[in-house]
């Protein structure tokens, strides 16, 4: 446990020293943009002139700019959580084509921009699955993003939702020249870009997507069309025998470190800041959670009376975990499988967990 703590320990100073330079550095780039924005506004208003169109062109690059560094600073933070290994999937249920559709729509200025064509083909029967919505936005829209950018002007972009017996299947392929075959091994490799596409990237967008589908338990891959063209394909399973649990606690840093623990053991993880939100999300969710673990003292409302009302739901027969630092003022302790007290002992959660669920 010392070990574990220790490792935990270097991890989390590292994530907070990324977090703080990265919040230093956003900010002065917002200002950036806010300032940009309303000179874009000032050109606008005194009338067409080369003066005004002038400042228009130039403020437009200055905003580009800054976009991208945003990107890098964002791409650098995630990159980091994913080798450090605490990234958990805060997964929902989602409805793929509308998440097709929500990507598709973002992008489609950038793409008419350049005269392309976004062709969608999803299934018409309801597509949905239990993942993180944010998450599988970002795969989707970097992916979409390079079929954009390497595709030249006036051309086709695909974009197909298939699904098959035990999975889902996500194509993106485009009408621009494909890839180097000397390049196909290496394009999901932190930090690698191509020698011959002149790429500005950061070269960790694809990692990214890379290190988030196989975390949905999936897998992508690249090649080249035999017209003309990339093709990226990557999948999701459809069915999850993993066991659920609603984790529930407003302090950020104690739930975020609970739930990587567990997502390291195999569970799937309902992480909620909110006692409200969950109770919501137990009204509308079609998968039946296999416990719930929740602290005691939390803003909105007491452990207690979160777990008395998520009885009333019909849910009292889903054992209940309660994290408490002062676990001689909780009462109706029938109420919970068990009492864990902070400060927590990972190890022994765990296998308590494991002990109660499986």
């Amino acid at each position: 446990m010392d070990r574990l703590k220790t490792g935990y320990d270097a991890i989390a100073s590292k994530e907070q020293m990324l977090a703080i330079v990265s919040h230093d550095i956003k900010n002065p780039l917002s200002a950036i943009q806010l300032e940009t924005q309303l000179l874009i506004r000032a050109a606008e208003r005194s009338g067409k002139s080369v003066l005004s169109e002038e400042v228009k062109i130039q403020a437009g690059r200055i905003l580009k700019t800054t976009d991208r560094l945003k990107t890098l600073i964002s791409d650098l933070l995630e990159k980091n959580k994913s080798e450090s290994g605490l990234t958990y999937l805060q997964k929902s249920e989602v409805d793929l084509k509308k998440l097709f559709q929500d990507v598709v729509d973002a992008l489609r200025p950038l793409s008419r921009d350049k005269g392309q064509i976004l062709k969608v083909t999803v299934p018409e029967h309801e597509c949905v699955l239990f993942l993180d919505r944010n998450k599988m936005f970002q795969v989707l829209s970097n992916l979409i993003n390079n079929a954009i950018k390497f595709t030249p002007k006036a051309g086709v972009i695909h974009l197909n939702l298939e699904s098959r017996a035990d999975d889902f299947v996500f194509y993106v392929s485009d009408s621009g020249p494909g890839m180097n075959e000397s390049d196909l091994p290496h394009v999901f490799e932190k930090y690698w870009c191509s020698k011959s596409q002149n790429s500005l990237g950061t070269g960790l967008g694809l990692f990214i997507c890379k290190t988030i589908i196989e975390a949905h338990k999936g897998q992508i891959t690249a090649q080249n069309l035999p017209q003309s063209g990339a093709l990226f394909t990557f999948n999701l399973p459809k069915c999850s025998q993993r066991k659920i649990i609603y984790v529930v606690d407003d302090d950020d840093d104690l739930r975020d470190v609970i739930c990587w623990a567990l997502e390291k053991e195999g569970y799937t993880i309902y992480p909620f800041q909110s006692p409200l939100e969950a109770l919501e999300s137990l009204v509308s969710c079609k998968h039946r959670p296999h416990l719930f673990l929740v602290d005691f003292h939390m803003d909105e409302m007491k452990g207690n009376e979160f777990v008395q009302r998520k009885n009333e739901l019909g849910l009292k027969e889903c054992p209940s975990v309660m994290i408490s630092a002062t676990p001689k003022d909780i009462e109706n302790k029938e109420l919970y499988r068990e009492i864990i007290t902070k400060p927590i002992d990972l190890t022994g959660l765990v296998e308590n967990i494991k002990l109660t669920i499986g």
